[in-house]
């Protein structure tokens, strides 16, 4: 049977049985992305951009395949791939970002699928800043500073932190965007109150991913299973705010 877990598409058994992002997964896929938003846009610029992250983790929680929250059991997190994931999603524009979303939350394999494989067949990331439970765990990310990814550090140098008129506006077409799914009132909910880590892990089901059998012919893009275990579980630290309120304020006075 053929499904798209753990960020790739996997031929397994019908008895397979998954494991699922907990608590400690989504504190790890949110510092991967805040690292990726922060490459792709600039340091100065990523923290008034983070409701896209907030975003593409809340259509990654409702996609029925569960592309990126389930794996196989045993079989450890590919987070060098989530990165890859995130680097591709954060540098796209506004119309191709809406639509991935969409087709992610959806359960449209076909609609971001094929497009993200061939971009990370000729990904070349940094494997130690990304390789395990453990190298995430010891990345240290902070706002406004540049990421070094030789060290896997932050570099403590503070640039400019106002947000420009252009990234005003993508605060208010993401808004937009999160009004068309959830209303206007759900919308403000969403931006003023996050889900956390830990609803995020409670509200995905135990139940296993749907199959992409018959759904598109995925025979190109399928990776064997990775059978490497990892448990290493470490604490960390995830800082960050979502610095969207310009971009309410201009759209509630519209």
């Amino acid at each position: 049977m053929l499904y798209l877990t753990n960020g790739k598409a996997q031929d397994l058994p019908l008895n397979q049985q998954f494991e699922f992002w907990d608590q400690l997964d989504w504190g790890r896929a949110y510092k991967l992305a805040k690292i990726k938003l922060a490459e792709a846009v600039g340091a100065a610029q990523a923290p008034a951009l983070e409701l896209k992250i907030q975003v593409l983790l809340d259509c990654v929680g409702q996609d029925p395949r569960k592309a990126w929250t389930s794996r196989p059991m045993g079989q450890a997190p590919d987070w060098c791939r989530w990165s890859s994931f995130c680097e591709w999603m954060f540098r796209m524009g506004r119309i191709d970002e809406e639509a991935t979303w969409n087709a992610i939350r959806s359960g449209n394999v076909a609609g971001w699928y094929p497009s993200y494989a061939q971009f990370d067949s000729q990904w070349t990331g940094v494997q130690m800043c990304c390789d395990s439970n453990a190298a995430v765990d010891a990345t240290v990310f902070w706002d406004f500073h540049e990421f070094d990814r030789s060290t896997c550090q932050s570099k403590r140098k503070v640039p400019a932190t106002m947000p420009t008129p252009e990234e005003i506006g993508e605060a208010v077409a993401t808004i937009e965007f999160l009004n068309s799914i959830f209303g206007t009132s759900g919308a403000k909910n969403f931006i003023d109150n996050p889900p956390s880590n830990a609803e995020r892990a409670a509200a995905v089901s135990a139940g296993a991913p749907k199959p992409i059998e018959g759904d598109l012919n995925l025979d190109d893009y399928q990776i064997p299973p990775d059978t490497t275990g990892e448990t290493s579980v470490l604490t960390y630290v995830v800082g960050g705010a979502i610095v969207i309120g310009l971009g309410w304020l201009l759209l509630s006075k519209r």
